[in-house]
């Protein structure tokens, strides 16, 4: 076990510095459509391309809206789609947190979308000992 940690020290103290007394918070996103949606059922190439593109919109827009209503109160955003949902993972710092919910709460709904908050978590997400770089949200730009 010394012999791991001791490898990847360098890397966990800059984490560490990195992320300080921040924590984090998952949002996670589910459309009423997608629940609905028979995905067995086989479709042609340009539908298939049309209801990627109208999710890729879709999800963007809420990108842009969960990160212009959180605004400064979020340090760092990362993002990871799964096959009908997605989630937004939220590095806050701790003294930022009652303003990044009360944000979050002021925004309203949006139509089609159910949003779910939880934490706030220890930041295990932005523990990247890899190669990945802060707010590296590849998906959602």
């Amino acid at each position: 076990m010394e012999d791991l940690l001791a490898d990847k020290q360098e890397l966990y103290r800059a984490a560490l510095a990195r992320i300080g007394d921040a924590v984090q918070y998952e949002i996670v996103a589910t459309w009423a459509q997608d629940e609905e949606a028979d995905l067995a059922t086989p479709i042609s190439g340009r539908e298939y391309v049309k209801r990627r593109q109208a999710i890729s919109e879709r999800v963007a827009a809420l990108n842009n809206k969960l990160k212009n209503v959180a605004g400064d109160s979020v340090r760092e955003w990362r993002v990871h789609q799964e096959r009908r949902l997605h989630r937004w993972f939220a590095l806050v710092s701790r003294q930022d947190r009652e303003r990044f919910v009360a944000a979050l709460r002021s925004a309203g709904p949006s139509e089609g979308v159910r949003l779910r908050l939880s934490g706030p978590w220890p930041p295990s997400e932005f523990m990247n000992l890899g190669a990945a770089l802060p707010d590296q949200d590849k998906s959602c730009r």
